[in-house]
C-alpha cells in the first residue's frame, strides 16, 4: 500500500487570521509540489485531512490533480498533538483495497513526524524525518513493514 504523509503549507499567523488559512507563499508551494507529483503520474485513492483550515486547503490543492474525483474527507486523530499509535495501528491493518490505490494524510507537526517514525522504526520519538511545510513523504508497506519510497519538499520544486 502507498501512504502519503503531508504537512500543510505555510499558514498565516494567528495574529494575521485566527483561522490560519494558507499564506500566499504556502499556497504557491503546495501548488508547485502538486504539479510535480501530477507530472510524475502520482495518483491517490483517498485524501484525508485534520479538519484545520490550513490542512483542508492543502488537501484540496493536492486532491484536485492527484485524485480521480477530487474527493477529500476529514479524519479525526490527525491534530498536532494527537497520539500516533492508534492511527498507525489502523494503517498497518489496511490493505490496498481499503485505501483504493493509496492514502494521503494531510496534517501538522509534530504529528506527521511522529507518525512517520512510528511506522518506519516503531518509535514515535525516533526522529526519522523532518517535514518542511508542504513536504510530502511517500511510504510503501503493509502491516508493520514500511519503507520510504520518496520525499518531495518545496525547495526542490522550481517553477
Amino acid at each position: 500500500m502507498r501512504l502519503y504523509l503531508v504537512r500543510h503549507g505555510q499558514a498565516l499567523s494567528e495574529e494575521e487570521d485566527p483561522k490560519r488559512p494558507l499564506s500566499e507563499r504556502g499556497r504557491g508551494e503546495v501548488q508547485r509540489v502538486a504539479g510535480l507529483l501530477e507530472e510524475a503520474g502520482v495518483q491517490v485513492g483517498l485524501v484525508q485531512h485534520s479538519g484545520k483550515l490550513r490542512a483542508v486547503e492543502t488537501a484540496a490543492l493536492l486532491s484536485g490533480p492527484l485524485t480521480r474525483d477530487g474527493t477529500l474527507t476529514h479524519r479525526s486523530g490527525l491534530k498536532p498533538n494527537d497520539p500516533v499509535e492508534p492511527l498507525a495501528r489502523q494503517i498497518c491493518a489496511m490493505s490496498d483495497t481499503d485505501a483504493r490505490g493509496g492514502l494521503m494524510l494531510v496534517g501538522h507537526l509534530p504529528f506527521m513526524e511522529r507518525l512517520a517514525s512510528q511506522l518506519l522504526c516503531d518509535d514515535p520519538d525516533g526522529e526519522v524525518v523532518r517535514f518542511p511545510e508542504a513536504g510530502v513523504l511517500c511510504l510503501e508497506g503493509t502491516g508493520a513493514d514500511w519503507s520510504v519510497e520518496w520525499f518531495v519538499v518545496p525547495d526542490v520544486v522550481r517553477r
